[in-house]
């Protein structure tokens, strides 16, 4: 294992990366820099933008300075000398990082001593670009300048930086699955959703394959809601923008609507989550502590104007199929349905065949004694909980993450290591003030209650593109739109074809015919691309004999079968929504 301070490495990789661009590209103007699991990142303004094309040739230019053995080396100089450095090379984005630091020495990191380039220092670097030979350009993507949407769009140029060939080549054989399991290419070959940039990105046309498993989780979802002792409801897609509370959102992603066809301007703010609507519901009424806990649930449609640069397929959408569930109890009462919730959560990730996971508890920083009372009580109803249901949850401190109200994450980790965030349980501790929400208690006193935003899936969009990377696209058969293909070996079985495909409809499993006049390996070629779960092979010997050769999806021949016996098996997998194929 080598004993290269890795971070040291990516983050000269970073320097190096801007030292190529400004010697190809005269009028680069350099932003901010980072560095990632894998590598480091430069977000850069071009005259014009560029494209991965053009990235072979800076890669070639870094890989020329690191045979030139260049050194590196980190001063502090003055604030005025380093301002004059940047303004006489036409650098205004490094001028106004200059202007936050507020301070009157700058630490810079220099390539080629005095007189070569110099940087924005960002911590530790390597002695010499002859370290960096083991280092790849992966692709550019835009990047809003400090994240701000009205500033000037950058381009990002990602990297990947090791300190062995060795790990650089591991990582390329990583990347490639990566990119052969993107849900972006494999849900296009698998006719699950299409993006149409006439209508909008970020917009998801559902295709019958792919609607079919999102109805299909959906499902399941509304039986664990029901489970929780909530009611389904409805509630509309639009609301009076004067009057919508815009909670847990930030307001910048707020879609406003306009309505033109009346005597007075009216505008409607499209929902971003129902949460709102659902305590508009529980406030219609005088409540008292024997309507507690109030529990309804939603799977709905919300919408959110993400940026540009953010959106990625299905994992970050602008229109989101989300569910929740929204709870108003007592603070006594906390514990219980937090528990109910986690234990919900838990087992919906797991049911989908999620092992490596992990709940992450985020505390906002109290400002108010009463505040820091009812956090602490919080805390330790979740310990609690932990404890009880022998689930690890990690707690992330408040400056980790700027929140306004404590929350459970649930983030899982797929078959590539790739962490995403699933659901989420919010305590919106403020909301019942803010909005006036009571109860009556037994004390005869008015009292606000807890207000309790929980999504067991969260958004369906990213679960399907998360297990569409997990399972390279196999999902369990439950989920599948078409269970198994019949392929007759020639025209002369097609009949008998018929007769299989018959057999398994009527019995609850989804069937196709491929009667194309292909030859027989085109056919199982393309059943095999499609993802199709069961392949049933039916020849001369299999008519004769009333069976059926059966392929699996990933695992080729398992030999003849007779037909019930392959019914009886897959039905059983079907209704134990079984995650491994049951004749392996």
């Amino acid at each position: 294992m080598s004993t290269v301070d890795i971070s040291k490495l990516r983050t000269a990789a970073a320097h190096l990366l801007a030292l190529a661009v400004t010697s190809l590209y005269k009028d680069a103007k350099l932003g901010t820099f980072g560095i990632t699991d894998h590598g480091f990142y430069y977000d850069i303004e071009f005259d014009e933008p560029i494209s991965s094309d053009e990235l072979p040739a800076i890669q070639a230019k870094m890989l020329e300075i690191v045979l030139e053995n260049v050194k590196f080396s980190q001063e502090n100089r003055s604030y005025d000398s380093v301002v004059k450095e940047f303004t006489s090379k036409e650098q205004p984005y490094k001028r106004e990082l200059l202007d936050e630091v507020g301070s009157r020495k700058v630490e810079i990191t220099m390539i080629g001593g005095n007189d070569g380039f110099i940087d924005l220092a960002a911590g530790p670097v390597v002695e010499s670009t002859s370290q960096l030979e083991h280092l790849w350009l992966l692709d550019v993507s835009g990047a809003y300048w400090k994240g701000d949407d009205k500033r000037s769009m950058l381009t990002r140029i990602s990297g990947a930086c090791f300190a062995s060939e060795k790990e650089l080549e591991a990582f390329r054989e990583y990347r490639a699955e990566l990119l052969r399991r993107d849900h972006r290419v494999m849900g296009k070959k698998l006719g699950f959703y299409s993006v149409d940039p006439e209508v909008g990105t970020g917009l998801i046309f559902w295709s019958p394959r792919g609607r079919f498993v999102r109805d299909a989780l959906a499902g399941i979802i509304k039986q664990r809601v029901l489970r929780l002792g909530a009611e389904l409801v409805e509630t509309p897609v639009l609301a009076n923008a004067e009057k919508t509370i815009l909670i847990t959102q930030p307001q910048s992603e707020q879609v406003i609507a306009k309505s033109t066809h009346e005597d007075t301007e009216r505008w409607y703010a499209v929902r971003q989550q129902v949460v709102g609507a659902h305590v508009r519901m529980f406030s219609w009424k005088e409540r008292s502590y024997r309507d507690l806990p109030w529990k309804v649930g939603e799977i709905a449609k919300v919408v959110r104007y993400e940026k540009s640069g953010e959106l990625e397929g299905l994992h970050r959408s602008r229109e989101i199929t989300q569910d929740t569930t929204t709870i108003v109890c007592t603070l006594e009462q906390l514990e219980k349905e937090l528990e109910l919730l986690i234990t919900t959560i838990v087992a919906f990730v797991r049911d989908l065949g999620f092992t490596d996971f992990e709940l992450v508890y985020r505390l906002p920083v109290a400002t108010t004694k009463q505040q820091k009372q009812i956090l602490a009580e919080i805390e330790t109803n979740v310990k609690s909980i932990s404890k009880k249901l022998a689930i690890s949850i990690t707690f992330e401190a408040a400056e980790h993450r700027v929140i306004a109200e404590p929350e459970l994450v649930m983030r899982v980790t797929d078959s590539l290591k790739q962490k995403r965030e699933w659901s989420k349980i919010q305590l919106l501790m403020s909301l019942p003030i803010e909005q006036q929400i009571e109860y009556m208690g037994s004390d005869g006193e008015v009292h606000n209650p807890v207000v309790i935003r929980a999504t067991i899936a969260g958004s369906l969009e990213r679960v399907i593109a998360t297990m569409i990377e997990h399972y390279a696209g196999v999902l369990p058969l439950w989920l599948t739109y078409e269970h198994a293909r019949v392929i007759p070996v020639t025209s002369k079985q097609e009949l008998y074809a018929e007769k299989v495909a018959r057999q398994l409809l009527e019995r609850g499993i989804r069937a196709t015919i491929d009667s194309d006049a292909e030859p027989l390996e085109g056919k199982i070629k393309q059943a095999e691309e499609e993802k199709v779960p069961y392949m049933l092979i039916v020849g001369e010997k299999e008519q004769t004999t009333n069976g059926i050769s059966v392929r699996v999806q990933g695992h080729g021949d398992i030999g003849l079968l007779d037909i019930e016996t392959f019914i009886r098996d897959i039905q059983g997998e079907i209704s134990s929504k079984s995650i491994k194929s049951a004749l392996i």
